[in-house]
């Protein structure tokens, strides 16, 4: 008989820890899932979209501070210039084009680059041998291509927003997840609790 209830207690002591750590097991897993999701989310907001947008806001200085040097040169003045802006606008869409785009978000990017090649091209035909006539229609087509640059530009910065703000809500979403789990977890931790008491209080049938 005392063998018959050491051997019970053996086996309900078993059955106890094995609840228990299969309990411990699935929560912890259940929460690092989430805890997981939302570090991905908050990186996501921070790599892809708020140090895009300060990429965008660098291209656009560049291209703005090209377009008012073109059109305060003197239509007879020397139209001779060094400018290396091409070299750090290229450097800044490097580092762009690693990042997470977003299906619209992949089009205005590679928009915006045919439009600053097509820039860059009308550039390279601006020199001093060029007659004045000429010049003027290259600095009107430059104009033009700036405008449709910083259409890409303002457009690829409200994508950004709208981006951050769909992370965001999706942090929040997982978090409240979370919390309705631990709120599960708690009802599930009372549930076991119970089958816990009943199996320690049942007794062999002799």
């Amino acid at each position: 008989m005392f063998r018959k209830h050491t051997t019970w207690n053996k086996v309900k002591a078993i059955l106890v820890l094995t609840i228990i750590f299969l309990m411990i097991l699935a929560t912890n897993s259940m929460d690092n899932s989430h805890f997981d999701m939302v570090k991905r989310s908050f990186e996501s907001i921070y790599k892809d979209r708020v140090v895009v947008h300060d990429y965008i806001f660098q291209i656009y200085r560049l291209v703005e501070s090209k377009k008012a040097y073109i059109n305060s040169m003197k239509p007879n003045g020397d139209m001779e210039f060094a400018d290396h802006s091409y070299d750090t606008i290229n450097k800044i869409l490097d580092k762009y084009a690693k990042t997470k785009f977003s299906v619209s978000e992949n089009m205005r990017f590679n928009s915006l680059k045919i439009e600053l090649n097509n820039m860059r091209t009308l550039e390279d035909k601006l020199s001093s041998k060029t007659d004045i006539a000429k010049r003027e229609k290259i600095i009107t087509d430059i104009n033009n291509h700036v405008s449709t640059i910083e259409s890409n530009l303002q457009l690829l910065s409200e994508i950004q927003v709208d981006e951050s703000k769909s992370l965001f809500d999706n942090s929040n979403r997982l978090i409240e997840s979370s919390y309705l789990m631990s709120r599960i977890e708690i009802g599930f931790l009372i549930a076991i609790g119970s089958i816990i008491i009943i199996i320690i209080m049942v007794k062999p049938s002799t």
